[in-house]
């Protein structure tokens, strides 16, 4: 049986690594299109700008900012499917 010491240099790769991984989950994570997380704001506005740009096209007056309360419904559901 060989010796199964790790190097120094072994132990900051596997800790970076680890790092690397734990980033990027929180990452993905964050872009889940929830209302308190970055996605549901990058959603909203989404939303915003297409509203925005429909309602340009069609020559009506700016219909106002949209309740992204009303998408808590959305929310629970996306919720519900990651549960």
């Amino acid at each position: 049986a060989g010796d199964s010491q790790l190097t120094l240099g072994d132990k900051i790769a596997t800790g970076a690594s680890l790092l690397g991984g734990l980033n990027l989950f929180l990452f993905w994570f964050n872009v889940v299109p929830l209302p308190p997380m970055d996605g549901g704001h990058i959603a909203g506005a989404i939303y915003e700008a297409g509203k925005w740009g429909l309602f340009k096209l069609a020559r009506k007056p700016d219909p106002g900012p949209a309740d992204t309360a009303m998408m808590l419904p959305v929310a629970w559901t996306i919720g519900a499917l990651m549960l």
